[in-house]
């Protein structure tokens, strides 16, 4: 179509259809119209985010760059944006290149350092984000935010093979997070850290405590694997864990995977 109004909307329509392809040739047209001001900043935006989408990673960050001269107010945006393109397209240099000008350019914002780690993990630069979450972790700015983060970097440590490393930062979470829900998911990921490093015993008195706390989140799992821990190191009571999963939680999917280990009726 040649009215704008139309191109705009068939444009805005491809994009909720998921189609780049056919709404790319729209908003090139929307953008030879020369527009200005609000109205080329949003064009920017979505034609460098196409040109990713489509695969033309070069033209995605030379129009994240125009943008960024455009608009200075966008630079932060425009580098993790460019970031996670290279990351995309395999140019790992450029990609840790465009990270680290982000910490650069904001050393004290929280959400930099997030982005920025993510970034070092999208290309397996797993050291350098795991020093950018130490330095977010010291930005936080609540406890709930700390502990948080100290989540993602224990996910580290774990693809590490670094369980020892991992149980200990759920532990502090476990201790001090805020509210009961992050403690008692730091209680549950200590206890399934145990258990992925084969210490049956050790995840099963872990993940008792955390039943006893009745917590309707974590209890139905906690259960589950308490009695695969029991199972695992040929303790007796597997059966019993089990049966009182499902008394308690009969209509959940850990009650159904236990009935799956052994026959028990269900409950009235």
């Amino acid at each position: 179509p040649d009215d704008m109004i139309q191109v705009q909307m068939l444009g805005d329509l491809f994009r909720r259809m998921n189609k780049p392809l056919e709404a790319l040739p729209l908003y090139e047209k929307l953008h030879a119209r020369g527009p200005t001001g609000q109205e080329l900043r949003e064009l920017l935006q979505i034609l460098a985010d196409l040109y990713r989408a489509t695969g033309d990673h070069q033209r995605s960050v030379d129009t994240y760059e125009a943008l960024s001269k455009s608009f200075p107010q966008e630079r932060s945006y425009c580098l993790e944006r460019i970031a996670f393109v290279y990351a995309g397209w395999g140019r790992k240099d450029k990609a840790a290149e465009y990270a680290e000008l982000m910490l650069r350019d904001q050393p004290t914002n929280l959400g930099a350092h997030i982005r920025a780690a993510q970034r070092f993990l999208d290309i397996g630069e797993k050291k350098r984000a795991e020093e950018i979450y130490v330095r977010a972790i010291a930005l936080a700015g609540s406890p709930r935010e700390q502990e948080e983060l100290k989540f993602q970097l224990a996910q580290i440590y774990l693809q590490d093979g670094r369980f020892d490393d991992a149980i200990a930062r759920y532990r502090q979470v476990a201790k001090a997070g805020e509210p009961a829900s992050q403690r008692a998911e730091g209680q549950w990921r200590v206890g399934w850290g145990y258990y992925r490093m084969a210490r049956y015993r050790e995840a099963s008195d872990q993940l008792h405590v955390l039943v006893d706390q009745h917590d309707g989140d974590f209890e139905p799992q906690a259960l589950y694997w308490m009695g695969r821990a029991a199972e695992l190191s040929l303790q007796p009571q597997a059966r019993d864990v089990y049966v009182r999963l499902c008394q308690r939680y009969v209509y959940t999917y850990y009650c159904q995977l236990a009935r799956e280990r052994v026959d028990m009726p269900l409950p009235e």
